[in-house]
């Protein structure tokens, strides 16, 4: 019994110090907080004015003419300078956007471990049938 009211008494004390000094570490980010806090605004300061915001614009791609009116520069440009030769033709290739490519390597990676797990069933089925 002595041990268990031992036991219980250093419980309580160790109980006892972890909150006290719990309060402590409370109270000095309390002062820490008053004491480095950027200060309030006075009476001479003002707020920043906010901006006028107008209706927003979101930029459309270039459409069907303006494609149409660049492609005719260049292949204006490229007679002129004679780069229209079989020689250097130009090629423009198109490129997918970031999504499609992603998706692309997915299934690609989707398609090895498919394919890996085919060739791993079929060595297993070989290796079955090798030991009957």
């Amino acid at each position: 019994m002595d041990k268990l009211e031992f036991a219980l008494q250093i419980m309580v004390l160790g109980f006892l110090v972890v909150m006290v000094t719990l309060f402590l570490l409370y109270a000095i980010l309390l002062l820490f907080n008053r004491f480095f806090s950027s200060p309030a605004r006075g009476k001479g300061l003002h707020p920043p004015a906010e901006r006028q915001k107008g209706p927003v614009e979101k930029e459309e791609p270039a459409g069907g003419p303006i494609k149409a009116a660049v492609m005719a520069a260049v292949y204006r440009y490229m007679q002129l300078e004679g780069i229209g030769d079989h020689e250097n033709n130009l090629r423009i290739t198109v490129q997918p956007s970031g999504s499609v490519t992603v998706m692309g390597w997915r299934m690609a990676g989707r398609k090895e471990l498919l394919e890996n797990r085919q060739q791993l069933e079929q060595s297993r089925r070989k290796n079955k049938h090798e030991n009957f």
